[in-house]
């Protein structure tokens, strides 16, 4: 793969899809993950945790412990167009199994750096399979993880709607707002 050909892709990759009806089944959301699946970790830890929602109680109970993007507690200003995504795909880090490694002052540094890679990983590997996904990281941890029964050492860290590009429907794409002269250091800082 070039590298004109990762740009492109990640290019391609939307923060707010236009949401369509159509989500992958169970066999495709396998085949996207078995991909991601092989995303490098710190020392092969692999500590993600991944929750599929496709009920309608479900989703809205996600919603429901979603922010605004300024991250306030404002319901009028949740994202509402996450609840029509037909499905919902919720990454979680497992704090316990990188702790077991690294300790309790990198754990969550080293377990979100590692989802990361693996939430884009999952990303590209949809977009090659035809799905569009987007990304809301503006969530109450906690009312999500009781909402979802998520394990008190794991924590949710992205929430993730897939299904088919609507092509009628507005994307909007994250540019990046810094030029690569602003974030390069050379030597030191």
């Amino acid at each position: 793969m070039k590298t004109e050909d990762i740009l492109l892709t990640l290019q391609q990759l939307v923060d707010a899809p236009a949401v369509s009806t159509e989500g992958p089944d169970d066999g495709a959301l396998a085949r996207i993950l078995e991909a991601a699946r092989w995303s490098p970790s710190a020392a092969n830890l692999q500590p993600w945790e991944v929750i599929i929602a496709r009920d309608g109680r479900t989703k809205e109970a996600i919603l429901q412990a979603t922010l605004d993007p300024f991250l306030r507690d404002e319901p009028d200003l949740r994202p509402i167009w996450l609840k029509e995504a037909p499905v919902i795909v919720v990454f979680c880090a497992d704090i316990k199994r990188v702790r077991t490694r690294y300790g309790n002052e990198r754990d969550l540094v080293v377990a979100t750096g590692d989802i990361g890679g693996f939430l884009l990983a999952f990303r590209m590997a949809g977009l090659q399979e035809g799905w569009t996904t987007g990304v809301v990281r503006e969530f109450h941890p906690e009312r999500l993880k009781k909402a979802l029964g998520i394990p008190r050492f794991v924590e949710p860290v992205a929430l993730v709607p897939i299904c088919r590009k609507d092509p009628s429907g507005e994307q909007v794409v994250d540019r990046p707002v810094m030029e690569l002269r602003d974030l390069l250091h050379h030597e030191k800082w």
